[in-house]
């Protein structure tokens, strides 16, 4: 699958693909991050993608919300993350431009979000 993923990566970026090496950064998604000369991508099927979604709403509302622990009852999870769902899987994946890509190989769509 990670051979399948580059050749969407670079179908995308319509480069070669020795241009893209496999990437460790900050988000260590084995197989799923690669790193070309104009940045790393993240390029994921679309249960990934969802799973990964799900994962980032999840650490924002924990990290960034600062909800207290005194009303973290009475604040709602799912209707916080059904709400910021309305923006798409771009926004909350692509930390650098907040934008999803889809590209197809062999009938296997990929979505690829620019990560630095």
């Amino acid at each position: 699958m990670e051979e399948l993923k580059k050749r969407a990566l670079a179908q995308h970026l319509q480069i070669d693909t020795a241009c893209i090496e496999d990437s460790i950064g900050a988000l260590n998604f084995d197989g799923c991050t690669f790193e070309t000369d104009n940045g790393d991508y993240l390029v994921l099927t679309e249960e990934e993608a969802d799973d990964t979604w799900e994962e980032c709403l999840d650490m924002y509302i924990e990290c960034c919300l600062g909800v207290p622990e005194h009303i973290r009852d009475y604040f709602d999870d799912d209707a916080w993350k059904e709400d910021a769902m309305r923006d798409g899987r771009g926004h909350a994946i692509a930390q650098y431009d907040g934008v999803e890509h889809e590209e197809s190989v062999e009938d296997v769509d990929f979505y690829i979000y620019r990560i630095s």
